[in-house]
């Protein structure tokens, strides 16, 4: 077997690549992993977009890598897929792929980044975000626009997503952890 330079190289460009993955790879902590999480609410926007702004309790999955994603979690996990904002069609286009991969329990919320931060702009804490949230999108108008058609996935509210996010304790932690104390005590009575 004959290794020229080129293939070396290569080696070890790949090798340092993978090496620093796991520093990189933006599943790391408790809300983005995949074991015996139920909900996930996801940005299928790019990194830099989703590093400017994005709902607390999300995870990044570019669009283009929503299929490879999805292949290892359950498919009765709920999926809220999001982009930036009703014009953008990532989020039900999306939804309609994990639709396809035999995903049951899928939703787009199509008011997306921008109605998220609107919203918790008029109802501090209620609708948090991360990041610098710098994006010119983010404060323009943000219109629902009806459509002719009944649209091809289910489509979640801002409210609706807020509660399934408080009710798994990815965002209103101090809620979640009040209904869990409660949860004993009414049992036992």
């Amino acid at each position: 077997m004959i290794i020229n330079k080129k293939q070396v190289a290569m080696t070890f460009v790949l090798t340092g690549v993978l090496a620093l993955l796991p520093a990189c790879w933006p599943f790391g902590n408790k809300v983005e992993t995949k074991e015996n999480q139920d909900l996930y609410v996801i940005n299928v926007l790019d990194k830099n977009n989703y590093e400017d702004c994005r709902i607390a309790g999300s995870i990044n999955v570019p669009f283009e890598e929503v299929e490879t994603f999805a292949k290892d979690l359950d498919r009765k996990a709920e999926i809220v897929v999001y982009c930036a904002n009703y014009s953008c069609t990532a989020s039900s286009a999306a939804a309609q792929k994990l639709k396809e991969l035999g995903f049951e329990n899928v939703w787009a919320y199509e008011g997306g980044t921008a109605e998220w931060y609107q919203m918790g702009l008029k109802a501090e804490g209620k609708y948090p975000v991360l990041g610098t949230c710098q994006a010119s999108y983010l404060s323009a108008a943000n219109e629902h626009v009806a459509q002719a058609e009944a649209p091809s996935v289910p489509v979640i509210n801002a409210e609706e997503l807020r509660e399934k996010m408080c009710a798994r304790g990815l965002i209103c932690v101090a809620k979640a952890a009040e209904q869990a104390e409660e949860a004993p005590q009414q049992a036992a009575a």
